[in-house]
């Protein structure tokens, strides 16, 4: 069966055989020279695993993996979905589109990383349980097999994760009205280990290509990025895109509380506040930063009392933003209490200055007050 899934509509995928089943999802944002070939790889892998079905979200331009599978896809016992997004919707956005029966498992696959081998849950699978496969690190010299205790967040994404914990994620993303962090998978990734028992699942492997994390310049680059994409428009950078996902940490652990272990729930939110702390080294940066801001203003204060200059103006807005974002920084460091949060969230929202989150910070008044 292939279902095409409306823009306006999400895929509901029900267990129909009524047994435990794997979900592929597969989202493509793009093609190149080799998409064709990964695409007839994920067919192959299909054919060899016991799959109930394949998810595929299309954000190419002119929907030329939904093409390709409509006209390749030829499996009997295993139902096709794909699901047309726009190209410009965040791809965390795009996944609460997806929802599955609660016997099933689903696992990603990107195309931009490599894979191999067959995907079979075992016989005894049940209740919280997730099924990680063999993870690699594939660095620009070397690549390295990585532990399920030492690997990153973003492993989560390439692990089975069972319905009832995927379900409550999408839940989390559409409580937020279809906008979350960029870093919404480290949320997910606290949670599930926090939840579920891992086993892993040997005849499959993934190789994840880490280049925007193999090094500090790579890493700040990319958490700017993601807070830039995120809304935080001239707030965008590391240390916000940081605050920012401790916050979500802090969100995700109230919004699955009730499958969370009374202990373990207590241990993990006292942790997670202890985040919010910076290093000594980090607090004198910031601070020399906002004092030297402070005679910079003065001056130009004063000049523009005499010469209103336009570019001054402008130079002059754009120290009352850095100033501001420092003021936001220290703010974020006295945050001990769900409280602290919210009354972030509320002057920031206040500010006007961040449209495309606002969402955001009434969801984190809603959650941080719920209790």
């Amino acid at each position: 069966m292939i279902v095409q899934v409306r823009l306006d509509s999400k895929a509901h995928i029900n267990n129909l055989k009524g047994e435990p089943g794997i979900i592929v999802l597969l989202p493509i944002t793009r093609t190149s020279s080799n998409s064709k070939a990964n695409w007839i790889k994920i067919l192959k892998i299909i054919e060899s695993s016991d799959v109930a079905a394949l998810v595929i979200i299309d954000k190419t331009p002119n929907n030329e993996a939904a093409l390709f599978f409509n006209k390749s896809f030829s499996f009997e016992s295993v139902d096709l979905y794909i699901i047309n997004r726009p190209t410009s919707e965040p791809i965390y956005d795009s996944q609460a589109y997806v929802k599955i029966d609660d016997s099933f498992w689903i696992l990603q696959l990107h195309d931009d990383d490599t894979w191999g081998g067959s995907l079979t849950l075992p016989h005894d699978s049940t209740g919280l349980h997730l099924f990680s496969t063999n993870f690699y690190f594939a660095g620009k010299f070397s690549t390295e097999c990585v532990t399920w205790e030492n690997s990153p967040p973003a492993r989560i994404n390439f692990t089975l994760i069972p319905g009832t914990i995927w379900n409550r994620f999408t839940e989390f993303i559409d409580a937020q009205e279809g906008h979350v962090a960029g870093s919404v998978d480290s949320a997910l990734n606290l949670v599930s280990r926090l939840i579920c028992e891992e086993s892993t699942i040997k005849s499959f492997h993934y190789v994840y290509d880490n280049r925007h994390w193999e090094n500090k310049i790579s890493a700040s680059k990319n958490l700017s990025v993601l807070a830039l994409q995120d809304g935080w428009s001239e707030f965008a950078g590391p240390d916000i895109q940081i605050l920012n996902r401790n916050i979500d940490y802090l969100a995700a652990l109230i919004f699955f509380q009730d499958l969370i272990p009374n202990e373990a729930f207590a241990i993990a939110e006292s942790k997670l506040f202890l985040n919010f702390r910076p290093s000594i080294k980090k607090r004198i940066l910031v601070y020399a930063h906002s004092l030297s801001l402070i005679p910079i203003n003065a001056m130009l204060k004063g000049i523009l009392s005499i010469y209103p200059l336009g570019s001054l103006v402008k130079l002059q807005n754009r120290i009352l933003k850095l100033i501001d974002l420092n003021q936001t920084k220290q703010r974020s460091w006295k945050i001990k209490s769900r409280n602290d949060i919210c009354a972030l969230g509320n002057a920031r929202l206040t500010s006007g200055r961040f449209p495309l989150i606002n969402a955001r910070f009434r969801f984190w008044e809603k959650i941080f007050s719920s209790r």
